[in-house]
């Protein structure tokens, strides 16, 4: 269902009484909207109803939702459990797939998978796609260049040639920094 229908569908479940309804679907657009832009007309359209207050109460527990999420997966990884930890953080990518700490977490997972059980070509693209995918949704974040270093560090001390896991995004930013530290 589109987020248009989707907004459409929560302004009737208010219009009609149906609060619980329609904080439900409020909450489904936060947890899955993989824009800012998604979030704040569905924050106008609470506050067009008067709900402005509801709207936080559900964004806080969108946030709570997210901690806790990542808080399981990082107490796998940090208990030494990487397959545990890359189940649970995949598993919240699924859930919030427009959240881009939910996807810098599960990417850092299969990295910690990659650095303490050994190289895994699934999980590096999968790590990839995942950091791509938060660079979009949040490309001023100052971990993007900490977890693509630590990805270009994993691939090296693994030997990896870097065109096998890499798009040309992430070659270019490579070879900027080699040449940055000649």
């Amino acid at each position: 269902m589109s987020v248009g229908l989707k907004q459409e569908l929560i302004k009737a479940c208010f219009d009609h009484q149906l609060g619980d309804a329609g904080g439900e679907m409020v909450m489904n657009i936060l947890r899955t909207s993989a824009d800012e832009r998604t979030v704040e007309t569905t924050r106008t359209l609470m506050k067009s109803r008067g709900l402005e207050k509801l709207s936080k109460e559900i964004e806080q527990r969108i946030q709570t939702e997210v901690k806790e999420l990542i808080s399981v997966g990082a107490e796998k990884a940090h208990a030494g459990d990487f397959d545990g930890a890359v189940a649970e953080m995949m598993n919240a990518a699924r859930k919030m797939p427009g959240n881009p700490h939910v996807l810098f977490n599960a990417a850092l997972a299969l990295l910690r998978h990659i650095e303490h059980r050994g190289w895994n070509e699934a999980f590096a693209r999968q790590a990839r796609a995942l950091i791509e995918r938060a660079r979009k949704l949040a490309p001023t974040s100052n971990r993007l260049s900490a977890i693509t270093e630590f990805m270009h560090g994993l691939i090296k001390r693994y030997g990896i040639r870097p065109e096998r896991v890499m798009d040309s995004a992430d070659k270019a930013a490579l070879f900027r920094r080699a040449n940055a530290r000649k």
